[in-house]
This record gives structure tokens, sequence and C-alpha cells, in this order.
């Protein structure tokens, strides 16, 4: 009787392995027109059903729709009726052409979004397609095909953009791999770390990338692989080591796709290295001091010829931030022992690059730049306080403050030669260098945020990434603020008062309280 229990389970086990079976390779797709040709879909499993990429499927089919830039709607036009999905729902909108009736259908499954991409369960989806195309696609479930009859067509190759091998480079503080790329791509990317995988992805246009299934010999790239789908391209990085984070930038001036590979290497590791040392052990204290937040360097924006932002009622951005800097330096200055220097303590023009160099001079251990925001349009509905860390723009948003900001070197005599070692690559590698003050610098913006989220009238935009140059510099956790917009009058009217000033100044230190405390802890236990 055991026996039989016993093989009664063994055979339910391999029937629910049958019919759970998650696929690993993409759909399969071929055309009566063209049996011989395949293209692919790709595709997930959850459960007992198989997910597919709403927007291949419709890439494929060359069906007409429209798409939210988010990418989480599509609506398809079919010949007999429009179908609408939306990201996390299970209601399928449809409106028929004959009869103008709108309907929703209830389905079984929720649309889910994937790394910026719609997908739905095959069955239904081809279930909707031919009720209102009047085209009968076929899904087998046990090959994993979908066949597509006349009259669907084939889909026409785009023009495929050429690249080129992978250059990788080693840095003090990890790698950069450089591809030529003719043009900017919206691009997603992710770090899978249990399979040390990078995968980038590029949501728009076909690329023949011709890169090898093996690179070069390196110390870093294990694999590469390339696929294409008809609603993107992808790129499969295989590490041969752990690393602590990635990042992908444009670089539309180079032309070329960087790919930045950080080490696990950061200020906490540099104190634990020295901790370990034999000679720290009579001296301990004395090496930790070195580490301790004791000098603080403010840096108010602009200055002089320079007047910065200038708002709707005329109020100058340099007077503004130079107001709340001595506020806030006197506020440090009164309730603690920390040093406080300044970049200007009145309205002087101070160049970038002396920004970073006064700074480091003053071996400073934080550095906090002050600057007041404003919308190109002076749309007065945007609004709010931003805190910036140094990276490569992740938003065309960060970008554009960032563009704001580093024009002011037009002001500096020579500006251009004393500018130009700063190409992108080389921002970016002094970026990677900054990398080990990155965990602290976040610290930073997120406490500030915050804080100011907490206490203050102002809308709270959160951390961003952008490439300040007056960032660049400062060899110590460094944080940009934008206290507000001066083209919306309600920011430009608390920012100019002295009220509400001191209110953001007071903010802003209970925000360097709280991060002195945390960066200190962790000074102290070495994590």
């Amino acid at each position: 009787m055991t026996d039989k229990i016993f093989r009664t389970l063994i055979l339910t086990f391999f029937l629910c392995v049958i019919s759970c079976n998650v696929f690993s390779d993409d759909i399969k797709v071929s055309f009566k027109k063209n049996p011989r040709t395949l293209y692919t879909a790709k595709s997930f499993s959850k459960g007992n059903e198989v997910y597919i990429s709403v927007n291949d499927f419709v890439n494929l089919l060359s069906v007409k729709h429209s798409a939210l830039k988010s990418g989480e709607r599509i609506e398809m036009l079919l010949s007999k009726g429009a179908l609408r999905l939306e990201s996390g729902s299970p209601f399928i909108h449809i409106k028929e052409n004959k009869s103008g009736k709108s309907s929703v259908i209830q389905m079984n499954a929720l649309v889910l979004m994937q790394e910026e991409e719609l997908y739905f369960p095959i069955d239904n989806l081809t279930k909707l397609y031919n009720r209102l195309s009047g085209i009968s696609l076929d899904y087998n479930s046990k090959t994993n095909t979908l066949s597509i009859p006349a009259p669907a067509n084939p889909p026409i190759p785009k023009k495929l953009l050429t690249g080129s091998s992978l250059a990788i480079s080693k840095k003090a503080n990890g790698y950069t791999i450089k591809i030529p790329l003719k043009q900017n791509y919206k691009i997603s990317h992710k770090y899978h770390r249990d399979e040390n995988l990078i995968v980038i992805k590029f949501m728009s246009g076909d690329l023949n990338l011709k890169i090898t299934e093996r690179a070069n010999d390196n110390e870093i790239i294990e694999k590469v692989l390339f696929k294409n789908h008809p609603s993107s391209s992808e790129l499969k990085l295989f590490l041969n080591q752990e690393i602590e984070s990635a990042d992908v930038f444009y670089s539309e001036r180079n032309k070329e796709l960087f790919v930045l590979l950080f080490k696990k290497f950061n200020v906490d590791s540099l104190f634990k290295s020295e901790r370990r040392k034999k000679t720290l052990e009579n001296n301990l204290d004395r090496k930790r001091k070195k580490w301790e937040l004791n000098n603080i360097i403010i840096d108010p924006g602009h200055g002089g010829k320079d007047p910065g932002c200038i708002g709707i009622t005329k109020k100058y951005e340099k007077h503004i931030v130079l107001n709340l800097a001595l506020k806030l330096g006197k506020l440090i200055e009164k309730r603690t022992d920390i040093k406080v220097h300044y970049t200007r303590k009145d309205d002087t023009f101070i160049p970038i690059y002396k920004r970073g160099q006064i700074a480091n001079e003053k071996k400073g251990n934080l550095f906090i730049s002050l600057h007041c925001n404003s919308n190109p349009t002076r749309n007065p509905k945007i609004n709010g306080f931003e805190a910036y860390i140094l990276r490569p723009g992740r938003t065309e948003e960060a970008i554009a403050v960032a563009e704001l900001e580093n024009s002011v070197i037009k002001y500096e005599e020579g500006y251009k030669e004393r500018y130009k070692h700063l190409s992108d690559e080389n921002f970016i590698l002094t970026a990677m260098a900054q990398n080990a003050y990155v965990k602290f610098s976040e610290t930073l913006a997120e406490k500030l945020c915050g804080n100011v989220e907490k206490n203050l009238p102002l809308k709270n935009n959160g951390v961003l990434q952008a490439g300040f140059y007056v960032l660049v510099g400062a060899s110590m956790p460094s944080v940009l603020v934008e206290c507000g917009y001066l083209s919306n009058k309600k920011d430009e009217s608390f920012l100019y008062s002295s009220s509400g000033q001191q209110k953001l100044a007071e903010s802003i230190f209970k925000s360097i309280l709280a991060y002195k405390a945390e960066y200190e802890k962790s000074l102290k236990e070495g994590n």
C-alpha cells in the first residue's frame, strides 16, 4: 500500500511539472506566407499561463496601435474594433466598429508590466485578437509556437544600426565598457546579482552590434549575448565577478554607449581596511577622527556677475542662496562643534572649478551646494525641492537642470580650455571616482528630502542624479540642492522671505545632524 501511494505521488509530481512547465525560450512565431523563417516574441510563464510581450505581438502583426509614453497602456486598432489593455488590470476595454458598442471584459489574469513592457497570457490575447480582426491565430503550447495565417504579413526588417566589439577599460574603481552607437535610444538596464548578469534593453529599433558570443580576454566579461525582438533589442553581459552596481549612459557627443561597472569600494571599506592594520591598534581613535564629520563646506551657487535664476518677480537666485547659506552656517556653528567654510560669503563670482578646490583645501568632510531652480517655459505649475548627487543624468529633467547649472561656466575667462577635459568619458570616470562617497551622498540627499516633505510647504521631488560640474572637484560626500522654483510664485515667495530661508536652513540643519549620526555610526562599526 505504501509503495502504491509513493508511486502515485511521484506520478502526480511528474504531471505537475509537465503542466507547470516554464518556457525559458521565446515564443516562436511563423507566418504561412514564409513558414521557413521563424520570428520570436519575448515571453515568461506564471503558474499555468504563458505571457507574451504585447509590444512584440503588435509589432509582429503590424497592428496599428497607440500607447502611453510610460508604456502602461496600449490600444490596438483592428478591423472590427479597438482593444485596450492596461497594466495591473484584468479588465479589457473593447469597442466594436459595426455596432459602436463599448464593453469591458474581466479576464482571469492581470495585464502585467515587466521592464517597461506589457505582458498578457497568449491564450487570452489570441482569442481577443481573433474576435476583432477576423484572422485566426493558433498558439501551440506544446511547441511554444504561434502560427499566423494569411493575410497577416511577416514584418519588414528595419534598417539595422551597426556597432562594433566591446571596448573594456579597467579603472581604479571599476570598469568602463564602450559600445559605439550611432543614435540614442530609450534604454533600461538591470543588474541580476544572483547571476552576475547585466541586461540592457533598447526599447525601440533593431540593432546589429556585431558582438561575438565571447568578449575578448578580460577580467570582467565572461560572455556576451545579443538578441533582437520585434519591439526591442537585448544585450546580456555575463560577468565573472560580483560588482557593487552598474550604470548605463549614452554619450551624444562621443556617439557611444557607456556601461559603468562599480566595484565594491567605498569610504567604509577604506576605514575598515585601515582598522585591520596592526599599526592602527594603538591609535585607532586618531585614525577614526580623520573620517569624522568636522568640516562642512557650504557653497552658495552663482554670485557677482552671475545672477543665477531670476524669479517671476525679479528675485535673484544668487541673493537667496547666499542668505540661506549664512543662516545655515550660523546654525551649525552655534549648535555643534563642526567647522563651517563657505565658497563665498558675499556677492562675489567664484568659478565652478575653484569651489571644489576650496572644499578640498579646507579638508571638508561634506560639500553642500545651494541653488534655486527655474523652468525654461516659466510653467507656474512646476515647483518643488530636489536633491542631486553626482552621476550622469537619469532623466531628461535632471539632465536639463544640470545643463542649466553647468552653463554658468561661460562667465569664467578661458572656460573652454579649462573644461575641455570634461568630455563625456572623462566626466563619467570622475563620477566613478566619486562612487566611494555615493552611499553617504545618497544618505544625506534622502534625509534632506524627507525633512523638507515633513516640515516645509515645499513639494518634495526626491533624490535625483545628474552631472553637475561643481560636484566634480569635491573629494567628499557631496549634494547639490535645488531649493525650489523661482518660476513658481509660491516657491519664490517662500525662498525670498527671511522666515522661509530660516525654516529651510533649520530643515537642512536637522538633516545634517541625522546624517552625521548615521555616518559616524557606520565608520565606528566599519560597515
